[in-house]
């Protein structure tokens, strides 16, 4: 009968799985956009141009994946360092975030794919994912370069949070501001997900300032380029209540490392 293995090495194994999960999603996401158009497909730009909203940012606004994709790359890879992805704050989301990554990346091949129908859903589980990491690492005592896991995670969050009313949007259809239904819908939307990452800012003693910085974001950029009266009022107020909650939760904080915490996570 074959010895078991010892349950030390069953865990390193289980680090190993995870650190490497998360580098092929960080590394997924970011190439996968270059992949669709080498294939004769259609680059994401141009597809979301076909598929227009009363929600689409400006083009312009889709820059912050810049330094959202430069995060998350550099907190797989911090992750990877020797002694890094035994760490609580690794074991703690590291197979959440390469779940988000990995989702982001199929988020992009099948937008390009033409499929755009179908890319709804697949934002809602990288938004899932990534709230959940989020929202698991608030526990966590990061130290150092670690910071970096909270952080991009934050940002993640709250860019694709308010990118998810625009995928949904898109897909409806949702693009005549002439429709009544469609103003109301879209603006209830925007109110809603306002209420839902203002709360989530109020809430967060790690990462609470780069969820805010990417909500605000978007949520801006929706105010400002939609033909939609009542959205461009949502949006505004969206943008004013995450900010309002980093400004409370940061006048809240009693110590210099709970400021940095909010500010780094």
């Amino acid at each position: 009968m074959a010895m078991m293995r010892p349950a030390a090495a069953r865990i390193v194994d289980r680090d190993l799985a995870r650190t490497t999960a998360v580098l092929l999603g960080a590394a997924g996401q970011v190439l996968a956009p270059a992949v669709g158009p080498r294939l004769g497909q259609r680059t994401i730009g141009a597809v979301s141009d076909e598929h227009p909203s009363v929600l689409t940012p400006p083009d312009a606004a889709f820059a912050v994946w810049g330094p959202i994709f430069l995060a998350c790359t550099a907190a797989a890879v911090q992750q990877a360092l020797p002694g890094e992805r035994r760490t609580d704050l690794q074991r703690r989301a590291g197979w959440w975030l390469a779940g988000a990554y990995a989702g982001n990346a199929a988020w992009e091949l099948t937008a390009q794919s033409g499929r755009y129908r179908g890319t709804p859903a697949l934002l809602a589980a990288i938004v899932g994912a990534t709230a959940t990491a989020h929202a698991r690492l608030q526990g966590s005592e990061p130290r150092g370069g670690a910071r970096v896991a909270p952080a991009s995670t934050g940002m993640l969050l709250g860019w694709t949070s308010v990118a998810l009313l625009a995928n949904v949007a898109g897909a409806a259809g949702a693009a005549s501001p002439a429709d009544p239904r469609t103003r109301r819908l879209a603006t209830l939307a925007v109110a809603a997900a306002g209420a839902a990452l203002t709360t989530a800012v109020g809430r967060s003693r790690r990462a609470a300032a780069p969820l805010a910085a990417t909500s605000a974001w978007g949520f801006g950029a929706i105010a400002l380029a939609s033909p939609v009266r009542g959205v461009r009022w949502a949006g505004t107020l969206a943008t004013a209540g995450v900010l309002g909650a980093l400004a409370r939760r940061w006048r809240g904080a009693r110590s210099r490392s709970a400021r940095a915490a909010l500010l780094l996570g």
